[in-house]
Order: structure tokens, then C-alpha cells, then sequence
């Protein structure tokens, strides 16, 4: 009687700690999965804001551009003061031609 006793008290401790394993292992996989989950959010909320601001500029240079089809004055980036005062080299006769 005593030792059915102590067998069922012993299953009982080795399930136990089976259940606690399981948890721990359980706890473990859930810890990585979480920082795997803050590395990849970081990650993107980066990439977000990389984008933000090439969207911004992007919608500046559309701005300049479209600023200067309205007043041809208005230097954009790419021209210089001097290349924009220059004028055309002359056509030689034989491209006038053609």
C-alpha cells in the first residue's frame, strides 16, 4: 500500500517536472520570437522614415520643377547661373541644312 503510494507521488513529481520544462522551453521560444519580432519592427519603422524623407524630398524636387516649367527664369538645381545666361553655340550651315 505504501509503496503504491510513493509510485503515484513519484509519477506525480516526474509529470510535474515535465510541465515545468515544457513551460520553460515554451517561455523561451515566446522570449526569442518577441525580440525577433522588436529587431524586425525597429527595423522597419527605420525604413519608414528613410522613405518619409526621400518621399519629401522627391515631392520638393517635383515642386522646383514644376515651378520653373511655369517661370523658365527660376534656376533649377541642375543649371548653373553662368550656363543659364550663355547662349547656344551657333549652328554650322551644314546642321541647318539638315
Amino acid at each position: 500500500m505504501l509503496k503504491n503510494k510513493d509510485r503515484e507521488l513519484q509519477e506525480s513529481l516526474i509529470k510535474f517536472n515535465k510541465f515545468l520544462q515544457d513551460n520553460d522551453s515554451k517561455r523561451s521560444r515566446a522570449e526569442k520570437k518577441e525580440k525577433e519580432e522588436i529587431k524586425q519592427r525597429v527595423h522597419k519603422e527605420q525604413e519608414i522614415v528613410k522613405l518619409l524623407e526621400e518621399v519629401h524630398r522627391q515631392k520638393t524636387k517635383q515642386e522646383r520643377m514644376q515651378q520653373a516649367s511655369r517661370d523658365p527664369r527660376v534656376p533649377t538645381r541642375s543649371t548653373t547661373p553662368s550656363a543659364a545666361s550663355t547662349p547656344p553655340p551657333p549652328r554650322s550651315r551644314r546642321s541647318a541644312r539638315r
